[in-house]
């Protein structure tokens, strides 16, 4: 589980990036991180995974505080991954194999090399298990990015836009994953994410990032039009197709965008020409 409280952080003397930000992720569920660019959603995620020092405010995780655990304790229960897949000079076995890093000693054991084989299964990635990591794709890495994540056994796992480099087909995979080890291993997932309908797939709360701080957070009923507008500047229709709730943006000319960078301003439609006789 893991519990933020009255969270601040700004970089050096700068502005705030993060202002008195609150909730609970309670293990077992997949939480959704959503809002504009520039919110401070990677910003948020990556003080939870102590990657950067809050200036105010306290993350606890599984009832104690972050700052008093150790790097290596903290690794085994918390895994991050960033927003893109690192491109080492590794194979995929070998990088998949850093995530036990926190729970082995100077050499992996039985255990160690079994559950890194089941994370590149997990992840589609055994036909790639001995290619090397800086020879793949961006996707391919990235699923190779979150396969070692998977492998670290973390209690909670943290994502930066874990899907912006795959495909459609992938992308549905990937999260569908995220979402069935929440399940089975009773494990917090927190994922940062743009698409909505995504997160409304496969997510079972949502938390809504506006003005540096927390706009709304809850289940399913929070993504609705008015928190959408109020989030994004766009007016939105939330309809169900075939039991799927489904946001469908709704923008019209010189409503709703047009207080975002004059995009609400109507293009000039040229006059058909006459024909010649």
């Amino acid at each position: 589980m893991i519990s933020v409280d009255g969270l601040g952080f700004s970089y050096g003397s700068g502005a705030a990036i993060l202002d008195r930000v609150a909730f609970d992720a309670a293990a077992g569920r997949c939480v959704a991180v959503l809002g504009n660019n520039g919110a401070g959603k990677s910003t948020l995620v990556k003080c939870v995974a102590r990657i950067l020092e809050p200036g105010s405010g306290s993350v606890y995780v599984d009832g104690e505080d972050a700052a008093s655990l150790g790097r290596r304790e903290l690794a085994r229960r918390v895994a991050y991954v960033a927003q893109r897949g690192s491109h080492d000079r590794l194979t995929v076995f070998d990088s998949v194999l850093l995530g036990r890093t926190p729970h082995m000693g100077y050499e992996p054991g039985r255990e160690d090399l079994d559950i890194v084989a089941s994370a590149i299964d997990r992840l589609g990635l055994g036909g790639l298990a001995l290619r090397y990591v800086d020879e793949l794709s961006g996707g391919e890495a990235q699923k190779v990015a979150l396969a070692r994540a998977l492998a670290q056994r973390p209690r909670t796992l943290l994502l930066d836009e874990p899907t912006s480099n795959l495909d459609l087909r992938n992308q549905y995979e990937t999260m569908a994953i995220l979402r069935d080890e929440a399940a089975r291993s009773n494990m917090c997932v927190i994922v940062v994410m743009h698409d909505l309908n995504l997160a409304l797939r496969f997510c079972d709360r949502f938390l809504f990032m506006k003005d540096r701080t927390v706009y709304a957070y809850g289940g399913p009923e929070v993504v609705d039009e008015g928190t959408v507008r109020a989030v994004y500047g766009v007016p939105v229709a939330v309809e169900t197709v075939r039991g799927v709730p489904v946001v469908v943006p709704m923008p019209s000319y010189g409503e709703g965008l047009g207080e975002q960078g004059g995009l609400g301003r109507r293009l000039p439609v040229a006059e058909p020409e006459e024909e010649s006789a």
